[in-house]
C-alpha cells in the first residue's frame, strides 16, 4: 500500500543528515519507470550537515528518543535550560524539532525559538523562519518577509536559503550566485537544473558533469557519488561500472554512510537491485552490459556493507537488512531479526515517516512482532503526522472495522480515509466512495458523490475501485450525476492545500 515517505531528518552523532527523497521510498509499492537517463533534478540530491555540538545533539537525542509524553517533556526541559542558559543552537533545534521533527507540529512555538535563534544571527534558524513565513506556518503567509530570511540567510552563507531563493523566484541565477560564494549544494542543484531543465535552462549534459565535478574537486562527496552513478549508467560520461564502482568504493572507505549503502544495494540480490535502478538509476533497462562483471551479486558482501553502513549513519541500511532477513537472502529467515531491524530504523530515524509505517505494519500483521493493535495505531498515527499519506488506508482500516481493544468508530475512520484521498491515496479515495454509498461517518448517504470518488480511485488504476463500480446500486442515472461530481471533486484537488492540518479542518468531501 505504500508508496513514498516523507523525508524528515536523521540524527548521527553530532552531525545532523539530511537526505532529502533519495532514501525514503524503499520497499515501497511505486510503479517502476522504464529506461531513460538517471534521475537527478533540483533538490532530489541534497544534504543538508549540521553541527549542533555534542552538548545540544545528545540532548535532542533524547528528544527523539523519548517513548512517552512524560520522557519527551524531562528531555524538552533539558534543551530549554540551555536556551535559557543563552545557547542559540539549542533554541533552532527546539524551533526545527516544533516545526519538521514532532508528530505534532507547534509551528508557533517554532516561531518563537526560531525567532530567539535569528537575534543572534543563526543562519540555519533564519533561513527556517523564512520557511514559516512562505508557508503561512504559525504565522500569517508572507511571501516579501519569506523572501527577506531567505536572502538574510544566504548572506549568512546558508546554502538552503540559496535553494530557497531559486525555488521563490524561479531563477537559477540564485544558485549561480551560491556557487560562486563557495556552496557546493549550490553547484549539485545547478547541475540538477541543467541536467533536468528546470528554471526555463536547455538541458545540457556537459554542464552538468562539469558542475558536478567542480563540487567534487572541492571536496562534496555527494557530487562524488551522483558522478559514480552516471558512470554507471553512461549519462553524459562514458559508461563504466568499474569506475563507478572504485568511485563507490573510495567513499565508503572515508566513511560516506550514503556510498557503503548503495554498494550494499548495487551487491545484492535481483529484487534490490532491478528496484535501485528502477528508482534511481533510469530503470532497470538501463542495466549496463559490465555491471555484474564489478559488481558481482554477493549478498554475504551486500550485508557487509549495510552493516558497516549502519555504524556510518545510514539508517536505510537497516531496511535493506530488514529485507534480507525477512526474505532469507544470503542469511536464515528469521522475521522477528527482520523486525528488530525495522525497529532499529525507527530509532536511527524516529521521524522517517516510511520507516514508522514499516514498523506499525508489523505489529498489525504479527510479522516478527506480536500482534498489538495499540502499537499499529500508535505508528501509523505518527507515520500519517510525518507525512506518509499512504498510512491513512491502514490507520482508517483500524478504525474501520476494529482492532483488539480498538472500537470500529465510522466518523474517525471517514476523517482519516478524506485526508488520505485529498492527498491522491487512490484506496482512500476508493474507501471514502463506499462510505459515502452506504452512509458510514457521515450524516447520511450519497451514492453518486461516493460513486465520484471511486471513479476517481479506478481511473488510478485501483482494481478495488473497479470492482465497487459495478454495484447495482450505481444506477445508470447515479452514475450520471456521479461523473458530474467527480468533475466537482477533481476541480476541488487542484486547489487543495498541501498541508495536513489545513486539510483536516477543511472537512469538505
Amino acid at each position: 500500500m505504500g508508496r513514498f515517505a516523507a523525508l524528515l531528518f536523521p540524527l548521527v552523532a553530532v552531525v545532523l543528515l539530511v537526505l532529502l527523497f533519495l532514501f525514503r521510498s524503499y520497499w515501497a509499492v511505486d510503479a517502476f519507470r522504464a529506461g531513460g537517463p538517471i534521475q537527478f533534478y533540483p533538490g532530489q540530491y541534497a544534504r543538508v550537515v549540521m553541527n549542533s555540538g555534542e552538548a545540544v545533539s545528545a540532548a535532542m537525542k533524547a528528544v527523539y528518543a523519548a517513548s512517552d509524553p512524560e520522557a519527551l517533556n524531562a528531555a524538552i526541559a533539558t534543551v530549554q535550560k540551555m536556551v535559557d542558559a543563552g545557547d542559540t543552537e539549542a533554541a533552532f533545534r527546539l524551533g526545527r524539532f516544533y516545526h519538521l521533527e514532532s508528530a505534532k507540529p507547534n509551528y508557533a512555538l517554532a516561531l518563537k525559538y526560531y525567532e530567539s535563534a535569528v537575534y543572534e544571527q543563526h543562519a540555519w534558524a533564519t533561513n527556517n523562519l523564512g520557511i514559516l513565513y512562505r508557508k503561512g506556518l504559525g504565522v500569517g503567509q508572507d511571501e516579501n518577509k519569506a523572501f527577506q530570511y531567505f536572502e538574510m540567510a544566504s548572506r549568512q552563507n546558508n546554502p538552503w536559503a540559496y535553494t530557497n531563493l531559486a525555488s521563490m523566484t524561479g531563477s537559477i541565477e540564485w544558485l549561480e550566485k551560491g556557487a560562486a560564494a563557495g556552496c557546493t549544494m549550490c553547484l549539485i542543484q545547478e547541475a540538477a537544473a541543467y541536467h533536468s531543465g528546470s528554471y526555463g535552462v536547455r538541458r545540457d549534459t556537459n554542464k552538468t558533469v562539469a558542475l558536478l565535478r567542480k563540487a567534487s574537486a572541492l571536496g562534496d562527496p555527494q557530487a562524488t557519488l551522483i558522478l559514480a552513478e552516471l558512470y554507471l549508467v553512461g549519462d553524459g560520461v562514458p559508461q563504466s561500472s568499474p569506475k563507478a564502482f572504485e568511485s563507490l568504493k573510495t567513499l565508503s572507505d572515508h566513511g560516506d554512510a550514503e556510498a557503503t549503502n548503495r554498494l550494499g544495494e548495487l551487491l545484492a540480490d535481483n529484487q534490490i537491485v532491478h528496484y535501485t535502478f528502477d528508482h534511481f538509476l533510469g530503470g532497470a533497462r538501463q542495466i549496463p552490459r559490465d555491471f555484474t562483471k564489478a559488481f558481482p551479486p554477493d549478498p554475504a558482501k551486500a550485508i557487509r556493507y549495510w552493516e558497516l553502513a549502519s555504524q556510518q549513519g545510514s539508517c536505510q541500511s537497516f531496511v535493506n537488512l530488514s529485507s534480507f532477513y525477512d526474505r532469507g537472502v544470503g542469511v536464515g529467515t528469521d522475521h522477528r531479526k527482520a523486525a528488530d531491524y525495522v525497529d532499529q530504523a525507527v530509532h536511527c530515524d524516529s521521524s522517517d515517516s516510511f520507516y514508522l509505517w514499516k514498523l506499525a505494519m508489523r505489529y498489525f500483521d504479527a510479522n516478527g512482532r506480536a500482534h498489538d493493535c495499540e502499537a499499529a495505531e500508535k505508528y501509523f498515527t505518527e507515520s500519517l503526522d510525518h507525512g506518509y499519506a499512504d498510512a491513512a488506508v491502514d490507520l482508517g482500516y483500524i478504525f474501520d472495522k476494529g482492532c483488539g481493544t480498538i472500537s470500529r468508530d465510522d466518523a474517525r475512520a471517514f476523517r482519516i480515509y478524506l485526508l488520505g484521498a485529498k492527498q491522491g491515496v487512490a484506496l482512500c479515495q476508493n474507501n471514502v466512495g463506499a462510505m459515502l454509498k452506504h452512509g458510514r461517518g457521515v450524516k447520511e448517504a450519497d451514492p453518486a458523490r461516493g460513486y465520484g470518488w471511486i471513479k476517481l480511485a479506478a481511473l488510478k488504476g485501483d482494481e478495488l475501485a473497479n470492482k465497487n463500480l459495478q454495484d447495482p446500486l450505481f444506477s445508470p442515472e447515479v452514475r450520471a450525476v456521479g461523473l458530474a461530481h467527480l468533475a466537482d471533486i477533481q476541480a476541488r484537488l487542484l486547489l487543495n492545500s498541501a498541508d495536513p492540518q489545513v486539510i483536516m479542518s477543511d472537512p469538505w468531501y
